[in-house]
């Protein structure tokens, strides 16, 4: 969803990862021109097998739901199910880790998992669910919390983590006179609290 030029890679840069180890999918469209979107499950033999060709160890899907096929509606468990029950196949087959950010709802209450925007099918499909919010009393400081975990231990979901976003110079623009900096994550204390709470 983020520039790859303007955001994406500044933040790679800031955590010093390794870029030759980072590779972006560019879909072609039907008519030859890039541009296009990935569609799933319709793309789903070509990510695979790109996966496979670059021996990758993470996908990261963001925005999960513009990713899906826009004929199937994200608010149906079924459809939903449609386009990640076979993505989870090729997980499987390809070893690989795949996270999706999804925004949240504008419902109220402490359920986190109920305040995943679409379908239910989201969170009852995916294995794990990692939940991002604001301290309700210092937005500065973000948590970040599990209320779901179906291959981790029954306690991860008791704690959160806190941590704080800063940002340092990562390049520089000559032609522009100007810094180019990238954010990253100052990882702080865990706190005995559910992400619920």
């Amino acid at each position: 969803e983020d520039s790859w030029r303007k955001t994406i890679k500044p933040r790679l840069m800031a955590v010093e990862a390794d870029l030759t180890k980072v590779f972006r999918v560019n879909v072609v469209s039907t008519d030859g021109y890039g541009g296009g979107q990935l569609t799933l499950p319709e793309d789903n033999e070509e990510l695979e097998s790109i996966i496979l060709e670059k021996n990758i160890g993470f996908v990261l899907l963001d925005p999960m739901l513009s990713r899906l096929d826009s004929k199937l509606d994200s608010y149906k468990d079924a459809e939903v199910r449609q386009a990640l029950e076979p993505l989870g196949a090729m997980c499987e087959r390809t070893e690989i880790n795949l996270t999706g950010l999804i925004h949240l709802n504008k419902a109220k209450g402490t359920d986190a998992l109920s305040r995943i925007m679409a379908s239910r099918a989201f969170p009852a499909v995916a294995r794990s669910v990692l939940f991002v919010m604001a301290m309700p009393d210092d937005p500065n400081i973000k948590v970040l919390g599990v209320p779901k975990s179906n291959l981790g231990s029954a306690d991860q979901t008791e704690l959160t983590r806190q941590y704080t976003i800063d940002s340092k110079e990562v390049s520089f623009d000559k032609a522009k006179n100007k810094a180019i900096t990238g954010s990253f994550i100052e990882w702080g204390e865990d706190i005995p609290v559910s992400i619920d709470d």
